[in-house]
C-alpha cells in the first residue's frame, strides 16, 4: 500500500479543536488508500513557555535537561492527537521519537537524525494503526533524549518520510504554500505552485520560515517531494517542493531575516599605491578572513562574508546572528595577535533581505543596490551566491525595501 506523512505545525494543534480537525485530516488522507504516518508539532507557544520556565531556574540551564524538558511537548500533542484519531473511529498509537526508532547524534538543542528504526512503525501501519510521532526529538546513543532544533518537526516527518519510503511527506501549517515574499509583510505577494529543492533551501536559510532549512536538505538528500499546504483549507494543493519544480517565473521570491547583525572589522589603509605592497595588502585582507573564518567556526558562530558598498576593499564585513554577536566581539578582540586591524564596528537593528532566483546577474544586483539606494535606504553589507543576493539594511526600512525589490525585480509571470 502507498504511504504519506502528514505532519501538523503548533498552529494547527493550538488546541482540541484544531487537533480534532487535524485528525478528521488524517483520517480523509487514510481514506484515500494511504498508509498515513502522522508528526506533530507541540501546542501553539507550548516551546517558548518551557523554555522561559527553566530561565525563570536558571539562566543558561543545562542542555540535557532542556532537552529533556523541550520534547515534552510534542509528546503532548501526540497522545492528545492519537485521542483525538480514536474519537473519530479511527485507530491510533503514539510514539516520542526515541519509540519511533528515531537516533541522533548528541548536539542538544540541535541534533541531526543519524538513523531510523522503521520495524516498529511498519508493524503498526500493517496492523491498520496509525502512528502518531512526536516531531523534534529523537534519541542518541547514550540513551539521552535529544531536540533537532527549532521547527525541527519538520526534519522528523520529511527523514520519516524518506526511511519509509512515503510517496510524498505533507507538512499542514497556518498558510496556504510557500509566498514569493511572507504577505505579513508585503500582502501583494503570490503563492508558488512549485519551487525546487534549491531554491527552497535558499529561501529558508535566508530567513523565510515556513520549512526549517536541516528539513530541505533530508528532502533533497531522499528525494522526498514535500507538499505544503492549510489546515484550514486542506483541499489546496498548496506548493509542491521537489528535486525538478518547473517554475513560470524567473526570480523565486524574497526571504526575510531579522536575527542577523553585522560586523566590520576596518583595516588600515595603504600609504603606497606600489602595486606590490597591493598584492601583498589583498593577501593578508585574504589570510585575515580565512582567520576569523577558522576562529568563529570552531566556537560554532555561523557566519556569512559579505562586501560594503564604500571602502570595501579596507573592511572585511561579515553577518551573524544577533544572539552570537557578544561572543564573537569577544574571541575577535581576544586575538588580536592574529590579526591587523585599525578597529572593530558592530551594526545592529538590521534585517537581511535575500532575493532567490535563477538569473541574478551582476547587472541585477547593481539594478537592486541603486534602486534602494535612490530611495534612501542605506545598504550595510552586500553578498551574492549563483541564485541569491543578499543585502542588510535598516529593520525600520524593511517593508518599503521588500516593496521596492518585489514590484520591480520579482514580477508574477503567467504561464502562456
Amino acid at each position: 500500500m502507498k504511504r504519506i506523512v502528514v505532519k501538523f505545525g503548533g498552529t494547527s494543534v493550538l488546541d482540541t479543536q484544531r487537533i480534532k480537525k487535524a485528525a478528521q485530516i488524517v483520517l480523509d488522507v487514510a481514506a484515500q488508500g494511504y498508509e498515513v504516518i502522522t508528526v506533530v508539532s507541540a501546542m501553539g507557544h507550548t516551546t517558548d513557555h518551557l523554555l522561559s520556565l527553566a530561565e525563570v531556574l536558571k539562566e543558561k540551564p543545562n542542555l540535557r535537561e532542556l532537552d529533556a524538558l523541550l520534547s515534552s511537548g510534542e509528546q503532548i500533542s501526540a497522545s492528545l492527537m492519537a485521542i483525538a484519531i480514536q474519537s473519530l473511529g479511527g485507530r491510533a498509537k503514539s510514539f516520542t521519537g526515541a519509540a519511533a526508532g528515531i537516533t541522533t547524534d548528541s548536539k542538544f538543542g540541535a541534533a541531526c537524525i543519524e538513523h531510523i528504526e522503521v520495524s516498529k512503525l511498519e508493524k503498526y501501519l500493517s496492523q491498520g494503526v496509525i502512528p502518531v510521532v512526536a516531531g523534534f526529538q529523537g534519541i542518541d546513543r547514550r540513551g539521552d533524549v535529544t531536540t533537532l532544533g527549532r521547527g525541527g518537526s519538520d526534519a522528523t516527518a520529511i527523514a520519516l518520510a524518506g526511511a519509509l519510503i512515503a510517496e510524498r511527506c505533507d507538512i499542514y501549517t497556518d498558510v496556504e504554500g510557500i509566498y514569493s515574499v511572507d504577505p505579513r509583510v508585503f500582502p501583494q505577494a503570490y503563492k508558488l505552485d512549485a519551487i525546487s529543492y534549491k531554491d527552497m533551501l535558499a529561501m529558508a536559510k535566508g530567513g523565510a520560515k515556513v520549512l526549517q532549512a536541516c528539513s530541505v536538505e533530508i528532502a533533497l538528500k531522499n528525494h522526498v517531494p514535500i507538499r505544503v499546504r492549510s489546515t484550514f483549507c486542506p483541499q489546496d494543493e498548496g506548493t509542491l517542493v521537489t528535486q525538478d519544480a518547473k517554475q513560470v517565473n524567473i526570480f523565486t521570491g524574497i526571504a526575510i531575516d531579522k536575527t542577523k547583525c553585522c560586523i566590520k572589522i576596518v583595516l588600515n589603509h595603504l600609504p603606497t599605491s606600489d602595486k606590490g605592497a597591493q598584492r601583498a595588502f589583498r593577501h593578508k585582507r585574504y589570510e585575515l578572513k580565512n582567520s576569523i573564518y577558522g576562529l568563529l567556526s570552531r566556537a560554532g558562530i555561523g557566519i556569512e562574508f559579505g562586501r560594503s558598498i564604500q571602502n570595501s576593499a579596507y573592511q572585511v564585513t561579515l553577518c551573524l546572528a544577533q544572539s552570537d554577536l557578544s561572543h564573537a566581539l569577544n574571541l575577535i578582540h581576544n586575538s588580536d595577535k592574529m590579526f591587523e586591524y585599525k578597529t572593530v564596528l558592530v551594526e545592529t537593528g538590521l534585517a537581511k533581505i535575500s532575493i532567490v532566483g535563477a538569473q541574478l546577474s551582476s547587472s541585477y544586483e547593481v539594478g537592486v543596490i541603486q534602486a534602494l539606494t535612490r530611495a534612501g535606504i542605506q545598504i550595510s553589507l552586500v553578498s551574492t551566491y549563483d541564485t541569491q543576493l543578499s543585502v542588510m539594511i535598516s529593520e525600520k526600512a524593511v517593508e518599503e525595501a521588500v516593496a521596492l525589490t518585489h514590484e520591480n525585480y520579482c514580477p508574477l509571470e503567467l504561464a502562456c
